[in-house]
């Protein structure tokens, strides 16, 4: 596991300065604000953390070490391959995130071998480690750390992300003739619809303290899922995993359709 840390955090080095040198710069904020992370973490708290993620694992989630050990590896290895698909993009573009949803699902897949999980479950732990890890390398607490990712910053990055999008279809408004509308309008309606769901998420969840707005969330999901873990483990992908990446599939595709008439407008005009 000590040498997963390592290069998670050269793999994230190496994914900011090509992404740079590829002026990728939205990825590249990505690929600064993990190599931030994870230094940070090492500085921190080391790479000899097995015993302490392990521990978060079973205190906050009750696993036994039989599981909490595979989760923790499968985390560490999770994010490795994101720094990779990363730094992978600008010659992959869209098959470096075909790529790194078949990885992230292949590590759920090996969590599940190495412990007594399914697949679902075993995909669940890997994000409940990766939690631990944040934690580990932050000194918050868990209950924080899972309040702010799942509830806040997972609410606030589909409206990131439809942004690019939105900036190539207003670029490209002073050259537009009438049906070169189309793109302005499909990525300004899909702004406004991932804006507008992050205000009522943060607006449902703001005035409570972290504490309060976590138990909410799990109730909430709990009421959502059925009274089965099961169900609240699917829940849980569901919402926070395959929701979630769909919707930047979306925004990946309606940014390359606004690129593309932009591309078209300047090789006319």
């Amino acid at each position: 596991m000590n040498v997963l840390i390592v290069l998670n955090f050269l793999t994230a080095i190496v994914a900011l300065v090509v992404l740079c040198w590829k002026r990728h710069f939205l990825f590249a904020l990505v690929a600064l604000f993990c190599t931030i992370l994870y230094g940070y973490g090492i500085w921190r708290a080391g790479i000899h953390v097995d015993e302490e993620l392990c521990q978060l694992l079973k205190d906050e989630e009750k696993y036994g070490r039989d599981i909490a050990y595979p989760a923790a590896v499968g985390g560490w290895l999770a994010l490795m391959l994101s720094n990779v698909c990363l730094a992978l993009y600008p010659w992959l573009k869209r098959w470096a995130v075909v790529i790194w949803m078949l990885m992230i699902a292949g590590v759920g897949v090996a969590v599940n071998l190495f412990s007594p999980l399914n697949n679902i479950e075993g995909l669940y732990a890997v994000c409940c480690a990766i939690m631990c890890e944040i934690v580990v390398m932050t000194g918050q607490t868990y209950v924080t750390i899972c309040t702010l990712e799942n509830i806040y910053l997972h609410s606030l990055l589909p409206t990131v992300f439809a942004l690019p999008a939105l900036c190539v279809s207003v670029r490209s408004l002073r050259k537009a003739q009438p049906h070169h509308y189309l793109p302005l309008l499909l990525s300004g309606a899909w702004f406004v619809l991932n804006l507008f769901m992050t205000v009522v998420v943060w607006l449902h969840y703001i005035h409570l303290p972290l504490k309060e707005a976590c138990s909410l969330c799990v109730s909430e999901l709990k009421a959502i899922s059925g009274p089965t873990w099961y169900g609240y483990v699917t829940a849980n992908i569901l919402i926070f995993v395959v929701a979630f990446l769909v919707d930047i599939i979306i925004s990946w595709l309606l940014y390359r359709y606004a690129k593309h008439h932009l591309q078209r407008q300047e090789r006319q005009s």
